[in-house]
């Protein structure tokens, strides 16, 4: 029996609050609640589809995450994900394939890896965003892409309410990628007194937060143009 998951991250509470309303919360939250009890990803797909259509993915999930059924050289059967987005996009939308697995798991240790893939999506859609506007926007990483923009004063690009998001955001994302001061690796049901640590709630709160701040940034890649329909 798990216990009862807790938001510990202030970056992860105050984002969910800034961008989605009390329903699609509670929504996001039951997907964590029964992940967590057992139930397996492909019974809750449907909410996940709907949640992402929702927050204006425009029913584009199953083509970031079109999943089938493969056959290794054993005949043995497994499911497999591709995205149908064009190549050129792959940096933009394989975070999001990666970032998938705390909704495909609630085993525990793979949330930060989760987080960390679902903050890489921001920052790719972000370092497209400021192409030409900021020099080497390339190779910058989120952080230092946000300090850019406030200290060029670039408020057409990104406005103060944004700048807050993407700031909650890199909080959370820096933990992810260089907090460990934790002294053990937990167990699923541990409620993060520890802030380097998160569980599969926060894991799954930010694949949302930070897909529905993809669209923000570039609300195109919610258009079937940046697909390949065509191709498995």
């Amino acid at each position: 029996m798990f216990a009862q998951q807790k938001i510990c991250h202030p970056g992860i509470t105050d984002n969910l609050n800034i961008l989605f309303d009390l329903s699609t919360i509670e929504e996001i939250k039951s997907i964590a609640t029964k992940r967590n009890e057992g139930v397996r990803f492909s019974n809750i797909r449907g909410l996940v589809n709907q949640i992402d259509n929702e927050i204006g993915g425009n029913n584009i999930f199953d083509l970031i995450c079109h999943q089938y059924t493969t056959k290794d050289s054993l005949g043995n059967e497994s499911l497999a994900y591709t995205g149908q987005y064009h190549s050129e996009d792959r940096a933009i939308f394989r975070p999001l394939q990666y970032a998938m697995v705390c909704l495909e798991t609630s085993r525990p240790n793979l949330q930060r890896y989760s987080i960390n893939m679902s903050c890489v999506h921001v920052e790719a859609v972000l370092k497209r965003k400021l192409s030409g506007l900021i020099k080497g926007a390339d190779h910058l990483p989120l952080g230092n892409m946000v300090l850019q923009v406030k200290s060029k004063r670039l408020n057409q690009v990104l406005d103060g309410p944004m700048i807050n998001i993407l700031e909650n955001t890199n909080f959370v994302y820096n933990i992810s990628k260089h907090d460990c001061s934790f002294e053990r690796i937990p167990p699923e049901e541990y409620n993060n007194p520890d802030p380097s640590i998160f569980n599969n709630l926060e894991a799954i709160c930010m694949f949302f937060i930070c897909r529905k701040i993809g669209l923000m940034l570039d609300p195109s890649i919610a258009s079937s143009e940046r697909y390949d329909l065509g191709r498995m």
